[in-house]
């Protein structure tokens, strides 16, 4: 058997054996994936270098904690949520980047998939003003949609990063998208009567 054809679950096994060399193998799986999404949260691309590193660090510090009760991956994306949200917190003044811009980084399929929804606003001024919006939600609505409709996890699983019910993550998901829509609306709404 290939180190690609191991689950997760399997390397985590020989980790945990004392094969600390295994655990490459998990951040070579997931770094770019951890690094998207802390960059989705930043918009900075040295934070989220350094998220990424520090969650890559606590998630091999406490892989004896894992228990195994959900995948590996929703563990390290919870892990990896938590510390995106933390270093927001503890800005003393955001320095971000615009979306399109860090999409420059990211491989071509990548950078696909890092538009934000609604993405058929095509002028600056309209990304910006998505922008705002989501920087304006709340951090329980931005996460959700993030994960949801940016990272294209299901509703199971971003319950499960969350810590949430799937019918929380489906108000929340909701909820998020309406703000936008209201806000986009409104955006819209001001370019027709210019």
């Amino acid at each position: 058997m290939t180190a690609e054809e191991e689950t997760d679950e399997q390397i985590v096994g020989r980790v945990r054996g004392g094969q600390g060399d295994a655990f490459e193998l998990l951040v070579q799986r997931y770094r770019q994936r951890v690094y998207r999404l802390a960059v989705r949260f930043t918009r900075n691309r040295e934070e989220a270098e350094e998220i990424s590193q520090e969650v890559f660090f606590a998630v091999y510090r406490k892989l004896g904690q894992f228990e195994g009760k959900s995948s590996f991956s929703t563990w390290l994306y919870r892990v990896a949520v938590n510390a995106s949200l933390m270093r927001l917190r503890s800005r003393d003044q955001p320095e971000t980047v615009p979306l399109e811009e860090l999409a420059q980084d990211l491989p071509c399929d990548a950078e696909e998939s890092f538009k934000p929804p609604d993405y058929r606003l095509s002028s600056e001024e309209s990304l910006a003003e998505i922008e705002k919006a989501m920087d304006d939600m709340s951090t329980d609505f931005k996460t959700v949609l993030i994960l949801r409709d940016i990272e294209d996890f299901s509703n199971e699983e971003v319950a499960e990063i969350m810590g949430l019910t799937v019918a929380a993550v489906k108000s929340r998901l909701h909820r998020a998208r309406a703000f936008l829509r209201r806000r986009l609306q409104d955006l819209y709404q001001d370019t027709r009567n210019s």
